[in-house]
C-alpha cells in the first residue's frame, strides 16, 4: 500500500489498460472489471464495490479487512432459494389482514386499559402531593408563629430549650433555634414551593413519557468533549456560558486568533494555549477540568509553519489519555506527524480542522494530501468518528466536512460523535463527542493496617525458610491486611483518599445530629472533624500535585 506518485511499476493507460505512450486510439477496456469503459469511470462495478466497502467501514467504525469480508458475505447471499421454497398460497393476504386486525384490536384495548390505570394513579399521586404540601405549609406557618413569639419574650435558656422541644414534638418537623432559624424555614418553604410548582407544570402540560424523558435529560445529560473552530474567541466568550460549552468537560478550539496577552482564566477549566507568533490568525486552545491534571507533550515531528499541533496528556478519574488539537489551513500533511501519532501507548483523541476533502467522509473530490491521510488512517490503529454531516458552511450556502474527530480503536466502541445545529457566530459548527468512561465511576481506595502487617511479618521472619517462600508469605500477610473500599459513584477529585472520606462522613454525621437534637457537644465535634477534613484535603492535594510535577519534570 503506497501512493501512486512513489509507485515503481510501469504506468498503464487508464483507457485501454495497455502499456503504451502517446494518445490512446485503442477501444476502451477497464482493467478492473474488463468492461467497455475506462478504468477511471465512476460507473465501474469495481469502483462502486470499493465505495460501498469504504462507506460500510466509515459508518460502522470497522477496519478495511472486516468491512470487505462483511460486504462479500452479504453479496454472496442468494434470496432465490428461500423465495422458491416458500411459495405463497392464494389466501395468504387474507390471513395476514385478519391477523393484523386482531392484533391491532388487542393492542388498542391494552393501550386504553394502561392509559386509564396511569391516569388514575397520576390523579391519586397529585391529590396526595397537594395534601402533603398543604400540611407542610400549615406546619411551617405554625413554627414561624411560635418562633416569633419566643423571640419577643426574654426567657431563660432552659425554658427556651424546653419550649423548642415542645414545639418540635408538636410539629413533627426537625428544627433549630438560632439567629438564622427564620431564614432557614423560608429557604425550606421556597424550595418545596418551587419543586411543587415545577411538578405541577411538568405533569399538567406534558405527557408522562415526555416528562420522564425531560427529567432524565436534565439530570443525566453530560457532554464530554466539544471541538470547535471558533474563528476568533475574543468576541465569542459569551457563548462559553451556554450549552454545549458550559456542560462539556473538555474544550478543543481552533483559530482562537489569540496572542499571549489575550489569554484568559476560567473558573472551571485549566487552559493550554498555542499561539501563532509569525503572523495573525490561527491559535489553539485545549481546556480540561480543574479536578484533572495535564501536561503539554513536546512535538517531535518536523516543523511546518502551515500546521499547528497541541498535544496534552490528561489524568482524569483514574483515566490516562491524550488529546491532540491541530489546525492546518492549507491541508494536513500526515507525513510530518505519522510517527508522532503512532508513538503513544495510551488512548488518543485527535481533533482539528484538517481542511481535507475525500469521499470517505462524503466529499465528491480528493487531493494527494487527503489520499495519503486516508491511506494512513486505514492502516493505523485509529478510527474516524465523523459521519457525513458537514461542519463548515460558506456564505454562499455550500457545506463540507473539514473538522475531523479521530480516536484510538481500543475505545471507539464507547465513543459517540454528532454535529451541533448552531455555529455560534462562526462558520464552523461545534462537534460534540461523548465517552462513556467519562461519566461518574466508582473510586477504589486501598488501605493497609501496617501495625498488624509488621507484627505478623516479624513472626514470619523468625522462621528459617528460603527467600522465595519468605517473599510469598510476606506478600500474603500484606494482602490479608489490605482492604479495598469502593466509594460511591461521585465526582471525587483524583487526590481523594480514605482519610478525607472518613472525616467527611464524620463531619456530616455530627452536623445532622447537632441540627436534629440541638446538641452543643455534637456541634463541637462537627467543627473538630471539619477542621481535620480541611487539613487532610490540603495535605492530600499538595502531595498529589507535587507527584504530578515530578512526573512532568521527568516524563
Amino acid at each position: 500500500m503506497h501512493p501512486s506518485r512513489v509507485c515503481e511499476k510501469t504506468s498503464i493507460c487508464p483507457s485501454c489498460g495497455e502499456i503504451h505512450s502517446g494518445i490512446c486510439q485503442a477501444p476502451q477496456k477497464c482493467i478492473n472489471c474488463q468492461g467497455e469503459h475506462p478504468a477511471t469511470s465512476r460507473g465501474c462495478p469495481f469502483y462502486i464495490k470499493e465505495q460501498n466497502i469504504l462507506e460500510l467501514k466509515g459508518r460502522n467504525h470497522l477496519t478495511t479487512a472486516e468491512a470487505r469480508r462483511i460486504y462479500i458475505q452479504s453479496a454472496k447471499f442468494n434470496y432465490a432459494a428461500p423465495v422458491k421454497a416458500n411459495t405463497p398460497s392464494n389466501n395468504i393476504e387474507g390471513q395476514i389482514n385478519e391477523k393484523m386486525e386482531t392484533m391491532l384490536l388487542k393492542m388498542n384495548e391494552k393501550i386504553e386499559s394502561i392509559t386509564q390505570i396511569i391516569n388514575a394513579k397520576m390523579e391519586q399521586q397529585a391529590t396526595m402531593l397537594v395534601e402533603m404540601f398543604e400540611r407542610l405549609v400549615e406546619s411551617l406557618l405554625q413554627n414561624l408563629t411560635a418562633i416569633n413569639k419566643l423571640g419577643g419574650v426574654t426567657i431563660s435558656p432552659s425554658r427556651k430549650k424546653k419550649a423548642v422541644d415542645n414545639l418540635r414534638k408538636a410539629s413533627g418537623i426537625p428544627m433549630q433555634l438560632d439567629a438564622e432559624s427564620g431564614a432557614f424555614f423560608f429557604v425550606i418553604f421556597g424550595v418545596f414551593f418551587f419543586f411543587f410548582f415545577v411538578c405541577v407544570q411538568v405533569f399538567s402540560f406534558i405527557p408522562l413519557h415526555q416528562s420522564l424523558f425531560l427529567l432524565f435529560q436534565v439530570v443525566f445529560s453530560e457532554m464530554a468533549l466539544v471541538q470547535w473552530n471558533c474563528r476568533g474567541l475574543k468576541n465569542k466568550k459569551i457563548w462559553l456560558k451556554v450549552p454545549p460549552f458550559s456542560c462539556s468537560e473538555f474544550w478543543i478550539f481552533q483559530e482562537t486568533f489569540f496572542k499571549h496577552e489575550d489569554h484568559f482564566l476560567c473558573s472551571s477549566k485549566t487552559l493550554f494555549y498555542l499561539d501563532r507568533q509569525d503572523r495573525p490568525g490561527g491559535g489553539l486552545l485545549t481546556g480540561i477540568p480543574k479536578n484533572a491534571s495535564g501536561r503539554i507533550i513536546p512535538i517531535n515531528c518536523s516543523h511546518n509553519t502551515n500546521q499547528e499541533i497541541l498535544a496534552v496528556e490528561v489524568f482524569y478519574k483514574d483515566l490516562n489519555f491524550i488529546i491532540i488539537n491541530l489546525y492546518a489551513p492549507q491541508g494536513f500533511n500526515i507525513e510530518n506527524a505519522k510517527q508522532f501519532f503512532d508513538s503513544f501507548s495510551v488512548p488518543v483523541f485527535i481533533f482539528g480542522d484538517f481542511n481535507l476533502h475525500h469521499p470517505l467522509w462524503g466529499s465528491d473530490k480528493s487531493s494527494p494530501l487527503s489520499n495519503d491521510f486516508v491511506e494512513w488512517l486505514q492502516n493505523s490503529s485509529f478510527v474516524l468518528l465523523n459521519s457525513s454531516n458537514p461542519t463548515y458552511a460558506t456564505h454562499t450556502g455550500s457545506a463540507s466536512l473539514l473538522d475531523l474527530s479521530i480516536c484510538s480503536a481500543s475505545i471507539s466502541h464507547g465513543v459517540d460523535c454528532y454535529v451541533s445545529d448552531s455555529n455560534f457566530e462562526s462558520d464552523h459548527c461545534p462537534v460534540i463527542i461523548t465517552w462513556s468512561k467519562l461519566k461518574y465511576i466508582s473510586k477504589i481506595i486501598k488501605t493497609t493496617d501496617w501495625n498488624r502487617t509488621m507484627s505478623q511479618s516479624a513472626n514470619v521472619l523468625t522462621t528459617k525458610t528460603n527467600l522465595h517462600v519468605l517473599t510469598r508469605k510476606i506478600s500474603e500477610v500484606i494482602r490479608d491486611n489490605t482492604k479495598i473500599i469502593t466509594l460511591p459513584a461521585n465526582n471525587y477529585p483524583p487526590w481523594w483518599n480514605l482519610s478525607c472520606h472518613n472525616f467527611q462522613k464524620l463531619k456530616i454525621l455530627f452536623r445532622k445530629r447537632a441540627l436534629r437534637f440541638i446538641s452543643e457537644s455534637d456541634w463541637i465535634k462537627h467543627k473538630k472533624y471539619a477542621a481535620k477534613l480541611r487539613f487532610h484535603i490540603k495535605k492530600a492535594s499538595r502531595n498529589y500535585w507535587d507527584k504530578i510535577c515530578n512526573i512532568t519534570r521527568n516524563p
